[in-house]
């Protein structure tokens, strides 16, 4: 899997690595397919997947308590996953760090000019959940007054 993959604005899902690289889900595909798909980008293994669904009593690729654990650890490693629903954007993450920051603003800018300024997204941590259009995090709303982008 090519990581420098250009943003797809008419994905219905991504992920943001922790290097900042922008990876669009296909139609019809999942995040955890992708994971399934490529483990070694996401740093896993396809037999570490597998003992995690066959844990749980899973099929490999189902949505339920395997898939939750695996997306829970890429998330912790520093991963970004982002979902079109019917009427918003959803970004989770484990922290909202500083890179974070930028990843998701950078994300966001590529994005206004396809889904217009007023597009919702909520972003979802362990801290807390928080709404802004897509316009607020093009811009910046995620700094705080003199904070900057790190890789500006």
């Amino acid at each position: 899997m090519d990581e420098a993959i250009s943003i797809d604005p008419n994905a219905p899902a991504w992920w943001i690595s922790p290097q900042g690289h922008i990876l669009g889900i296909k139609h019809g595909d999942t995040h955890i397919r992708m994971v399934i798909e490529n483990p070694k980008v996401f740093g896993w293994t396809i037999e570490k997947i597998e003992d995690r669904y066959h844990f749980y009593g899973e099929a490999v690729g189902t949505e339920k308590n395997a898939r939750e654990e695996i997306i829970k650890d890429i998330l912790n490693k520093g991963w970004i996953r982002i979902r079109k629903n019917k009427y918003f954007y959803t970004i989770q993450l484990a922290a909202l760090s500083e890179r974070a920051k930028d990843y998701i603003s950078d994300w966001a800018a590529k994005m206004v000019d396809w889904v217009g300024p007023m597009a919702e997204a909520a972003i979802y941590t362990t801290t807390g959940d928080e709404q802004y259009t897509i316009a607020d995090l093009a811009g910046g709303i995620l700094y705080t007054p003199g904070e900057s982008k790190i890789n500006a």
